[in-house]
């Protein structure tokens, strides 16, 4: 069963929905009463669904770009990733080289990419939307010059995992892209799942509170980890797996706004609930009540003989 979800195009969504019949025992008469409750579903999807996402990934790739018959970009990029089924919270380690082998122009604002692809089916008709879930900005590339990646980033403990079930109306997908903006794009899908992962349940879409995290708040600045999330594990990703002797710590900042704000983000609105969950304050992890109207202002007036 796929979890709730609340997209541009459509939703899942579910309730309860309770009948209760009524017979009065005088007259014979029935009545029904209905009375229904908005649930949120948190789907579990195995990484064992998509088998073939646990092999390395390997791209090799030379670009080129011209412009009123110039050259403006020639780079040869390479980038490799041990697996590509990764649990929600997981690190994702990218390991490869950015050579730009133009002799004048620069590579400005290399980054790293996580997005969200859904597409929206009923009937015959089809609709399609993109999400960037998350962002790592790596650098510049001089000319004629190399730029070594070997950098982790952290998949949100909220993202929603892959849903690619046939027949399904709402398809979730995900990319993972080295880019350049406005010069190249280079990705490879990747599979996120939520079971196996070190969180025993995930964060509910529609009450946070409900599954709040505990445990020190990741000590280490290395990763880019979500400054509003816990860490479960404070190992570093298997660097072994590239082949390095020692493994190389990169200093990565974290990632704030407008990329993303890492509070949970795919949650379902009021649909069945007037004024919506409680509140949350992340910053001190406690329930926030409901705003409510302030009380209603008088004037008393007594009369002294």
């Amino acid at each position: 069963m796929p979890g709730t979800f609340n997209g541009k195009f459509g939703a899942i969504v579910y309730r309860f929905l309770v009948k209760l019949k009524v017979k009065r025992f005088s007259s014979g008469d029935e009545g029904t009463i209905e009375c229904e409750k908005a649930v949120d579903v948190l789907g579990r999807v195995s990484l064992d669904q998509q088998p073939s996402f646990a092999q390395p990934v390997s791209i090799d790739r030379h670009v080129k770009k011209k412009a009123f018959f110039m050259n403006r970009l020639e780079a040869h990029i390479k980038f490799e990733i041990e697996r590509a089924a990764y649990t929600v919270g997981e690190h994702i380690l990218v390991a490869g080289e950015i050579k730009n082998e133009h002799l004048s122009n620069p590579i400005k604002h290399a980054s790293l990419e996580l997005r969200q692809h859904i597409l929206y089916q009923s009937g015959d008709a089809q609709r399609s939307d993109s999400r960037l879930i998350t962002k790592l900005i790596l650098g510049s590339v001089p000319p004629n010059e190399s730029f070594a990646v070997f950098h982790s980033f952290q998949v949100p403990f909220d993202c929603y995992p892959s849903l690619c079930w046939n027949g399904n109306p709402v398809q979730v997908t995900y990319e993972l892209l080295l880019t350049n903006t406005g010069c190249f794009e280079i990705g490879t899908p990747v599979f996120l799942g939520n079971c196996g992962s070190p969180s025993a349940s995930r964060r509910s879409l529609m009450y946070p509170e409900s599954t709040s995290v505990g445990g020190d708040a990741p000590s280490t600045t290395y990763y880019c980890t979500p400054p509003t999330e816990m860490s479960f594990s404070a190992d570093p990703p298997p660097y072994s797996t590239f082949g390095k002797a020692d493994p190389v710590f990169i200093p990565i900042h974290m990632l704030k706004t407008p990329y993303r704000p890492f509070a949970p983000t795919y949650h379902m609105p009021g649909m069945f609930h007037p004024q919506g969950p409680p509140k949350y304050d992340y910053n001190y992890n406690h329930r926030m009540a409901p705003e409510s109207p302030p009380p209603p202002r008088f004037l008393k007036i007594e009369e002294i003989e």
